[in-house]
């Protein structure tokens, strides 16, 4: 395989097979988010992924249970975030969706109020021009020709 698309193709085709027990990714596979997979779900197939390349998805090294990650001993795979980090990252960015979320109602709320405020300042306008058309009795004053 040349690229990730390449591999998620073959792996497609391997969908509806009954023969898969395992899969061993060498080399490759190791940027995908294997627990994403098809394959991960169905409790008879595990992955084994041996992969120089780096980084490893995080999630790939996580899973103990059904992913595999036999590495040489690189620093890097023991400094990857575990679990713990995984969801306190996640807390994180939802937490950060949320704020995003309340600034943008504020924003959007305040936008609301300046185009009103400008509707009744317009309004104001109109019926400023309107008034300037009578005179103080009431009566609509003469039109007066610019000829």
């Amino acid at each position: 395989m040349f690229s990730n698309s390449g591999i998620q193709q073959e792996l497609s085709k391997l969908r509806d097979s009954i023969y898969v027990r395992s899969l061993i990714f060498i080399n490759c596979g190791g940027w995908l988010d294997l627990t994403k997979n098809w394959f991960h779900a169905n409790e008879q197939i595990k992955s084994y992924l041996i992969d120089y390349h780096r980084p490893i998805n995080h999630n790939n090294i996580n899973d103990k249970h059904k992913i595999c990650v036999i590495h040489d001993g690189c620093q890097s795979l023991d400094d990857c975030p575990n679990e713990n980090d995984d969801s306190i990252y996640r807390e994180y960015l939802n937490d950060n969706d949320n704020e995003l979320s309340d600034e943008y109602d504020s924003e959007y709320s305040d936008l609301q109020e300046a185009k009103e405020e400008l509707e009744e300042l317009k309004d104001s306008q109109e019926q400023d021009d309107d008034d300037e058309n009578f005179l103080d009795d009431g009566i609509k004053k003469p039109e007066q020709d610019g000829a």
